[in-house]
């Protein structure tokens, strides 16, 4: 049935759900090539997950904080706005049998069963069934890092993350800048955010806040999007509709009508990670005494909960990061804060070897968001589950001429995730809607 009321504005014109860093940017290229556009946001802010406590120097995030390799789509929009970036401190020590232990070769650890992964599986499969079937390959206290490194840095569940795209990311080649490929904004993502924001030459009524977009309705006259706000409803018209909310928010609270079925197959596959994450301010920096390097990273087991506590180095500032991806980040977000905060307080004191009073006596504040319970995320970042066949790419495409699909959840390989994978989707759906137009 075709919606009869949808009507094709004058002037080509795009509206793009979501100011994040794939909203943004896609404005911007949009915006450059003289092609209209309108934003909808829900949230009262921009920045979507990149997110930085206001305010507070050196940065503290709620969300986002590394740069993950050289890309240019982040090291040059730094350099323009002549943001400091620094490079991680790359130290780390494992935590086994009561003791905290240098480990050097983490990431030499992790390359070993890296290097079994598959990326022409013809029947793909989940990490789980991987580690199984290379169970005699894999030393138990690697199979263990291992666990915790699929858990933290990619939020996933061994059961759900597909072993072909994790092949391709994990073999990607970063790119680096003076042999560095780790770095972070020192003025936050917040700020970096900004500047993307001035970039796009938007005025204030061009982004709409606090809209939560309901439903898109479209026909071959143009598309209808229904929102709301806190007091009113409304309706906005245009040509193009670029969509880069969280994949969970797109597969739960965005309803298209006629239903596009090739869009939610696209969907099936790609699942939303979970992370808890706690900064907490001590008054001291006793982890300095740990090792006579300076420290980067702690990690334990992944039985743990909060295995992984990171410092601001190279910037010796009094904020530890507590961080726990995975399953059981999604537990935790039905805990309240508190319970969170005691239980990352107690995992350090066995990994430091100081009392939970000790770090009760030194604890000034801390930092957090439950990323999982918030409406406008339900969860922190995107992964790639088992394919099936080729809906990974079919998400990369324009659904019916004028819907296009945007946000780190789109990317592949080792984009996924990230914020510049979020950047590279925002550009490709304008480059789509430039290519269509022209």
């Amino acid at each position: 049935m075709k919606n009869n009321f949808l009507r094709r504005p004058r002037k080509a014109h795009v509206i793009i759900i979501g100011a994040g860093a794939a909203g943004l940017a896609c404005a911007r290229e949009l915006r450059d090539a003289d092609v209209s556009c309108t934003i909808l946001e829900a949230r009262e802010r921009i920045g979507g997950r990149a997110y930085s406590v206001a305010n507070h120097f050196p940065a503290i995030e709620y969300g986002a904080e590394f740069i993950h390799g050289a890309q240019p789509v982040l090291i040059d929009l730094l350099h323009r706005h002549n943001l400091a970036f620094l490079d991680l401190c790359d130290n780390h020590l494992f935590w086994r049998k009561g003791k905290l232990h240098e480990l050097p070769d983490f990431w030499e650890k992790l390359d070993k069963v890296n290097s079994l992964l598959s990326k022409t599986l013809v029947h793909d499969r989940n990490m789980e069934d991987f580690m199984k079937a290379h169970h005699k390959k894999i030393r138990q206290d690697t199979a263990q890092l291992y666990k915790a490194y699929i858990e933290g840095f990619q939020a996933a569940d061994l059961g759900l993350i597909g072993e072909r795209a994790l092949a391709i990311a994990e073999k990607d080649d970063e790119p680096e800048l003076n042999s560095q490929s780790q770095f972070r904004p020192s003025a936050g993502y917040s700020t970096v955010m900004q500047a993307l924001l001035k970039e796009t030459g938007l005025r204030k009524e061009h982004i709409h806040f606090n809209h939560k977009v309901q439903e898109i309705l479209w026909d071959e006259n143009g598309i209808a999007i229904r929102s709301t706000t806190e007091n009113s409803r409304r309706t906005f018209h245009c040509d193009y509709v670029v969509i880069t909310v969280p994949i969970s928010v797109l597969k739960t609270q965005m309803k298209i009508s006629p239903a596009i079925p090739a869009l939610f197959n696209s969907l099936s596959s790609v699942h939303m990670g979970h992370v808890q994450r706690i900064n907490f301010e001590f008054s001291e920096r006793f982890w300095e005494s740990l090792s006579k390097k300076p420290i980067g990273f702690l990690h334990s087991g992944a039985e743990e909960y909060f295995p992984t506590w990171w410092t601001q180095m190279p910037q010796r500032t009094n904020i530890l990061n507590a961080w726990q991806g995975g399953p059981k980040a999604y537990e935790m977000s039905f805990w309240s804060e508190k319970k969170r905060v005691v239980m990352a307080l107690r995992s350090l004191s066995r990994m430091t070897g100081r009392s939970l009073a000790y770090l009760q006596e030194h604890y000034l504040g801390h930092f957090t968001h439950n990323w999982s319970q918030d409406p406008f995320s339900l969860g922190a970042c995107s992964y790639q589950g088992v394919l099936k066949g080729r809906e990974n790419s079919q998400l990369r495409k324009p659904f019916e001429k004028r819907i296009l699909i945007g946000g780190e959840g789109t990317s592949q390989g080792s984009d996924q995730g990230t914020v510049h994978g979020a950047i590279h989707s925002g550009v490709r759906c304008a480059q789509q809607i430039m290519e269509d137009l022209s």
